[in-house]
């Protein structure tokens, strides 16, 4: 890990933060080949909560994804500078959340639930 650079906690849970067996899956992306081999594994499939795991502060996208859509998590980023001290925060609480860190920040994105308001057509 780049602790000159800081390093990013990445986080799920529960809603309730009650531990549940395969509650997520999620892919870790990044277009620095000298990256990947630190972000192995970066495909991860049916993970328990609470999770949690420590990343290089790197341009890096995770996508998070319940494996039970009437169960919602809550994901999060902490991205913390070289002295530990946090430089940025995201946290989502959709089925399916995107986050997009850099060096110049973080945009946290995601689709609804199935069936929510959100989720219905434009009128």
């Amino acid at each position: 890990m780049a602790q000159a650079d800081g390093r990013i906690i990445w986080r799920v849970q529960s809603l309730n933060g009650e531990a549940r067996p395969k509650a997520f899956d999620a892919l870790l992306l990044t277009s620095d080949r000298a990256l990947r081999d630190t972000l192995s594994p970066a495909r991860l499939i049916g993970v328990a909560t609470p999770f949690e795991r420590e990343l290089p502060d790197a341009d890096l996208t995770i996508i998070v994804r319940t494996t039970d859509a009437a169960s919602s998590l809550v994901s999060e980023c902490d991205v913390l500078g070289p002295t530990g001290q946090r430089r940025v925060y995201g946290r989502s609480r959709s089925n399916l959340a995107v986050f997009v860190c850099s060096k110049s920040g973080i945009t946290v994105t995601g689709l609804p639930e199935p069936g929510s308001e959100a989720d219905a057509p434009a009128t």
